[in-house]
């Protein structure tokens, strides 16, 4: 019955782009047999992918063959860093906080075993340089170029959460920086 209480959520929340690890939900589910969906959503938000995920992206050599990453993806951004900023300035206090206009976001997105590089085409919605690590984004077939994955607000949604263990290295990286 477990198994299958098991296998159930995993399907169904696979169809929404989040794929967990077989051993995460068994244990999420013996602490709670009759856990939900949106529960288990909710507790994966604040979790590092890299505990909870499980591999479904293509490794780098296939991306670079692909022109669009089929289906639904729930990832996590592991940085958000403003490539329109000089790298030397990039993780300084006051360049974190002012605005200077237009902004190129590069992203970091894992699925918790690979990592992938993103670029937005147009600013997206409820992500910027101040993004907790963490954060979890949720794709909708975006357009590859050269390996990146083009993000624009018809293909991403940021989804919010955090991972306090990543969101304490980075303030730590961040403090030594300034």
């Amino acid at each position: 019955m477990a198994q299958r209480r098991e296998m159930e959520l995993r399907l169904e929340l696979a169809v929404d782009g989040l794929h967990v690890k077989e051993e995460w939900l068994a244990t999420k589910l013996l602490e709670k047999p009759d856990m939900s969906k949106d529960e288990v959503f909710s507790i994966f938000m604040e979790c590092d992918i890299a505990d909870c995920g499980a591999p479904s992206l293509p490794d780098g050599q296939e991306l670079l063959r692909k022109k669009e990453l089929t289906g639904m993806w729930v990832l996590q951004v592991e940085e958000a860093a403003d490539i329109s900023v000089p790298d030397e300035s990039r993780y300084k206090s006051e360049s974190l906080t002012r605005s200077h206009g237009i902004r190129t976001l590069k992203l970091r997105l894992s699925d918790g075993h690979c990592i992938v590089a993103a670029i937005e085409v147009e600013p997206l919605k409820g992500i910027g340089r101040l993004t907790p690590p963490g954060a979890k984004i949720a794709l909708k077939s975006p357009r590859i170029r050269g390996g990146l994955l083009m993000l624009d607000n018809s293909t991403s949604f940021v989804l919010g959460g955090r991972a306090p263990p990543l969101v304490a290295a980075f303030d730590a990286f961040l403090a030594e920086r300034n």
